[in-house]
């Protein structure tokens, strides 16, 4: 599966439920996007939406967990490569970069952003449609 989709939406995702109008919130990216990915999700038996609730299935599950060893396998080569220290610092500074950039995301007054609700997250790994590659979708 692909890494934009883990990081994005099966990420977000549990055996319990999650509404799947809460996704593109608790994600970051466009409900287009949630819907490519879904579709991807159930079509491999990820994932199942019963009653607009999406769900892991057990075999999704065991898709998180790879997803989320994959991404410590890639830290660990990283540390390996460069020295944990400066993969701590990396990560430090890259946190506080994407929090001044989430904070200073400001739309023009006139424009149609301006009308449209702020996210509440950024995506962890970029999802670009025929679209475009902003979360929205423009």
């Amino acid at each position: 599966m692909s890494l934009a989709i883990c990081a994005n939406v099966l990420r977000i995702l549990d055996e319990k439920g999650v509404r799947v109008r809460d996704v593109p919130l608790l994600s970051g990216v466009s409900k287009e996007s949630i819907a490519v990915a879904m579709g991807i999700l159930r079509k491999k038996g990820v994932a199942v939406v019963e009653k607009n609730v999406a769900r892991l299935t057990p075999k999704g599950r065991e898709a998180q967990d790879a997803y989320r060893q994959r991404i410590g396998i890639i830290e660990a080569r990283w540390q390996a490569s460069s020295g944990e220290d400066t993969i701590r610092t990396l990560r430090d500074l890259l946190g506080r970069l994407a929090g001044e950039l989430f904070r200073g995301l400001e739309p023009y007054p006139d424009g149609w952003r301006a009308s449209v609700r702020r996210p509440n997250t950024l995506p962890h790994y970029p999802m670009v449609l025929h679209r475009g590659g902003f979360p929205d979708g423009s």
